[in-house]
């Protein structure tokens, strides 16, 4: 006969399950943020990172469906607890020496910090130990629901939501941008206003700045601009991308510079989010930008000494094509 014990290790397990395949669902609707976030850590490079990302989600799912349908329930249940625990340690090293807002367990539309996340995962351990001597269920169909679980968890991520890299290589269209529309935008001092003393107030971290006009130089190094709308959800990912970039591969701010169109309280805005009040950046007429790249922002403008080599979209930016490109 089932107890009240039994009914609750049903729900327990249930809910755990269910937990983890709700976490893979969310970092997979924002996994281009969950990448830029596992990158910000300088152990992969942006490559790896996002197949790092997207096994990550994999696990979760199929760990999760085998927790609720009891499939390989031990192996299931020791992978999901060796998960969680070492999920616990890199939460404490981010809470101790990072200071990140969102550990990004739950992607990018619920926010959760590191500390409040180390009491989840510890209240899922205690939660974990009271369903570890349950048993497979061992249904008559049990392999082909198993072989549906693993489909699902390896197909989606990875070839539904296929990484950058792979994604430029078979879907990439041409970028566009306008040369001659270009120059002149660099020799007219009039379509771009340059942002001058930008800082962070730490009293209620906001990002100011003042305004100057000024030509834009280009033919004496090597630089990379991004062409970019303040509130494009798709330029903030990709300013991030390209920051964290530059950060992880020690690289001069000096070689990236950004053309910018938007109000002067969006590109506030912008810039504390992105964390990019380092980078000189220029505000542009919004016509002008539109008509510079046929309205695809972002795109990042590849210069060797005022002349342009290559325009890439975020999905090709990559820290090999920009350490290629500053160094050959």
């Amino acid at each position: 006969m089932e107890t009240a014990w039994d009914k609750a290790k049903l729900v327990i397990r249930i809910l755990i399950g269910g937990l983890f395949i709700f976490t893979a669902i969310l970092k997979l609707i924002s996994i281009d943020h969950f990448t830029v976030y596992i990158y910000s850590f300088n152990i992969f490079n942006y490559a790896l990172s996002a197949l790092v990302a997207r096994a990550v989600i994999a696990a979760e799912f199929v760990l999760g469906c085998m927790l609720i349908a009891k499939i390989y329930y031990k192996q299931a249940w020791w992978l999901t607890m060796a998960m969680l625990v070492g999920f616990t340690f890199l939460l404490i090293y981010t809470a101790i020496f990072r200071n990140d807002t969102n550990c990004h367990c739950f992607g990018e539309l619920v926010e959760l910090d590191p500390v409040s996340s180390i009491f989840k995962n510890i209240v899922t351990i205690a939660l974990m130990l009271c369903v570890r001597k349950e048993k497979d269920y061992g249904f008559r169909w049990w392999k082909i629901v198993f072989g549906v679980i693993l489909a699902c968890g390896l197909l989606v991520p990875f070839c539904a939501f296929p990484s950058d890299n792979l994604y430029a290589f078979f879907f990439k269209d041409e970028s566009t941008l306008n040369e001659t529309l270009f120059e002149k935008s660099l020799q007219d001092s009039t379509l771009m206003t340059t942002l001058q003393d930008v800082k962070r107030l730490p009293e209620n971290d906001s990002v100011v700045f003042s305004m100057s006009a000024q030509k834009l130089t280009i033919n004496d190094d090597k630089y990379i601009i991004a062409m970019l709308s303040s509130v494009c959800p798709h330029c903030i990912l990709g300013m991030k991308k390209a920051n964290a970039i530059f950060k992880n591969n020690n690289i001069d701010h000096k070689h990236f510079k950004i053309m910018i169109w938007g109000s002067e309280k969006s590109i506030s805005r912008f810039l504390k989010e992105t964390e990019s009040e380092s980078f000189e950046t220029r505000i542009i007429h919004p016509y002008v930008a539109i008509e510079l790249v046929n309205g695809a922002f972002p795109t990042f403008i590849f210069i060797d000494h005022g002349r342009v080599e290559r325009v890439l979209d975020s999905r090709e930016l990559s820290d090999n094509a920009i350490e290629k490109f500053l160094t050959e």
